[in-house]
This record gives structure tokens, sequence and C-alpha cells, in this order.
């Protein structure tokens, strides 16, 4: 029983387990885990309201954005404070700092430790001194991690390529999941004479959120009919944002419709009738799998991360990245179709969500690896010795 085996699970803000790791730590409760989570308290400290059973441990030193090597420095020594004082069985990484600079404290503490990389953004979209850096320090960080995960294939081969990682420690469990039961299809509410593009994400340029403007301006033109919307936060001190000043620019266009960071997306994906995200690259969009979830058509880039959520022409198209041109000419085919043509796209978003990025799918994942790390020798016939794991 793994109920004495403690797991501690860190990120770099409470956001993030919020949205994206409530699952998996509540299947790991479950299952008899101790959970505790290391991240800067933000205000979506509220879940811990709902999850009094998960013991959360604040983070000072931990600057996502930040190039201060002194600070670096002290989030690691932090970091090997608190696993010194709590003895986790084993650690999860998530985001960049954690899987960079958190992934020498278990080793300096003698603690296993896993790497999660939800996606190469930034850091390998761009070039200049500090995205350089990042390829030896992930070499540097990852040589004594018991696995690293990636969220799709395209990352996996990038790790391995660059002998960033031993290919037989990298494999690829697809994004976070979504959960199917909340996100599920909801009769639309929308107007019958509006047709709804809609983007969710962070307002930042890496997301492909100019090139979906340029696009509803084109599109708008044609189609009388059509309306783009945008819902996500803008963004402060990432360096792709879009700026404030540029970003009301672009909304006084009459076809581009602004909702910001709506505590419940749900309510604005059911008006929506497709769900575009023309990102430059991702680990596995969140945004996409609930519009999957949520029986929507999608239109996306062919970049990684993206296209692992398309079959071509059944639940929506693929675009090149930075095509606007592509991009206005996928959202006119989108917009022609007939409705009935539409409701089946949306229905193989569905069940293909279903089938492949459903948060229990997930999880279970995540699990079994865990059960092989923490208990290498159980379920070993008798007289047989274990086999390494790696």
């Amino acid at each position: 029983m793994p109920s004495h085996k403690k797991i501690a699970i860190v990120d770099n803000s409470t956001w993030n387990i919020y949205n994206f790791r409530l699952g998996l730590i509540k299947k790991l409760n479950e299952k008899g885990y101790r959970v505790t989570v290391i991240a800067p308290v933000d205000e979506y400290i509220h879940y811990l309201n709902d999850n009094p059973f998960i013991n959360h441990i604040p983070i000072k030193n931990l600057n996502p954005q930040g190039t201060n090597p002194w600070k670096d420095l002290l989030f690691i020594w932090e970091l090997y404070l608190i696993y010194k004082r709590e003895q986790p069985d084993i650690i999860l990484h998530f985001t960049v700092k954690p899987n960079i600079f958190g992934n020498f404290a278990p080793r300096f503490a003698k603690i296993p430790s896993l790497s999660i990389v939800t996606g190469l953004g930034y850091t390998f979209l761009h070039s200049n001194l500090i995205t350089r850096l990042a390829p030896p320090l992930y070499r540097l960080a990852l040589k004594k991690v018991k696995k690293l995960i990636v969220h799709n294939s395209c990352d996996k081969e990038f790790f391995i390529k660059n002998r960033l990682i031993a290919e037989e420690k990298c494999l690829v469990i697809s994004g976070s999941g979504v959960n199917s039961s909340y996100f599920h299809p909801i009769q639309q509410s929308g107007n019958e004479s509006q047709f709804v593009f809609l983007f969710i994400g962070r307002l930042i340029y890496d997301k492909g959120l100019a090139e979906f403007v340029e696009a509803a301006q084109i599109v708008s033109k044609i189609s009388k009919k059509s309306q783009c919307w945008i819902a996500g936060a803008l963004e402060s001190g990432n360096p792709t944002d879009v700026p404030s000043e540029q970003f009301l620019q672009w909304i006084k266009f009459h076809s581009i419709r602004y909702y910001g960071n709506t505590q419940d997306i749900r309510n604005i994906i059911k008006q929506a009738n497709v769900i575009v995200l023309p990102s430059y690259r991702e680990g596995i969009p969140r945004s996409i799998l609930e519009g999957m979830a949520m029986g929507k058509p999608i239109i996306t880039t062919s970049s990684p991360g993206c296209k692992e959520t398309i079959v071509e022409g059944e639940n929506g198209y693929l675009i090149p990245a930075k095509d606007v041109r592509m991009l206005a000419k996928a959202m006119l085919k989108m917009y022609n179709l007939s409705k009935e043509e539409q409701e089946e796209m949306g229905w193989k978003s569905r069940e293909l969500a279903l089938a492949k990025f459903d948060e229990k799918i997930i999880t279970s994942q995540y699990i079994t690896l865990l059960k092989k790390l923490l208990f290498p020798t159980e379920n070993v016939p008798s007289g047989k010795k274990s086999q390494p794991i790696f």
C-alpha cells in the first residue's frame, strides 16, 4: 500500500496547480499517497478550501521570468532545505525553472525526481543569450532525473537528438489531460445569425495572436456573420507579450471582441462555432482540449503539440504557423461548411478528446509510472529478480 509514500509537486505558480495539476493530485490522494505542493502563492491558493488534504509550502525565491542568477541560486537552496525537511519519496518538477534549477536540489538531498516539460515555448522559439544557455542547462539539470516526461513526440525527439537526455529515460504523456465531465457539449446559446471563431490563450505573440487578428479582419470582410472573439489574460513579464496599447488598437476593429480572463471559460466556448489557435509551438494546448471536449471543431497549426490534436478534415484543419493567408482560408472553409458538417467535426473532436486526452487516461499513466518507481519489486514472480526500470 502506498499510504506511507510522499510525493512533492513543484510548479512556478499556484495558478498552474489549480488549472493543470489538481486532477493528478486528487488521483494520487485517492491512491493513498501524501501530496505536498511547493509553489509561489497567488490568488489561486483558494484551491486549498476544497482540498484540505494537500500540504502547500510557499516558495519565495522563484521568479519564472527573472534572469538574476543569484535569485536562482537562492531558489535551489530554498528547495534543498524544504526537501531535507519534508523528505518526500519522489519529486515531480513542472515548468522551466523548477525543471532546470529545481533539479539540482534533489541531487544534493539524495531524493529521486522526475522532470515534466510541458512545452518548449519561448526558450526554443527565439535566439538570444538566455535561450542559448537553456540546452546546456537542461543537459546538466536532467543528468540525474529518473525520467523526463514531455507532452509530444517532437519534444522527445528534440531532447534526444540534442543529447539532453538518454532515450531510455524520456517518455511522452500527452498533456495534462482534460476533465471531460466538466468540459462537455452544451447546447449552443449564441445567436444563429452569428458565427464565432474563438481564440483562447495568453495574449502573447507566440500563440499566433497577431495572425488571428489579421485573419479576422480578412474573414469579416467576406463573411458578414462571422465574429472573432478573444479570451485570455494580458501577460506581464513574458518576453513576447502583446503590449496593451497594441492590443487596444486591435480590439477597436469591429471584427474583434475581447472577453478578458474569464473564470469559467465554458460559458464562452459554448457560444463558439470553432476554436482557433495559430500557435508557433505547444506541449499539448489545454485550450484546444477544452474546446474538443465541448464538441467544437478546431483550427490550429502544424506545429509540435498542436498537430497532435487534429485528424485533418475530420475534427478540424491544420495550417502552417505564421501564415495569415492560410489561416483566413481555413476559417472561411469552416464557415462555409453546412451545419451538419460542422457538428460532425465537433463530435469527432469530442471522441478524440475522450480517446486520447481525457484526464483519467493521463493521470493513470502517471500513477502507473510512479508505482513502478516507488515499488520496483512489486508483482515480481517469486524466485526472479526485479528488472531495472531504466
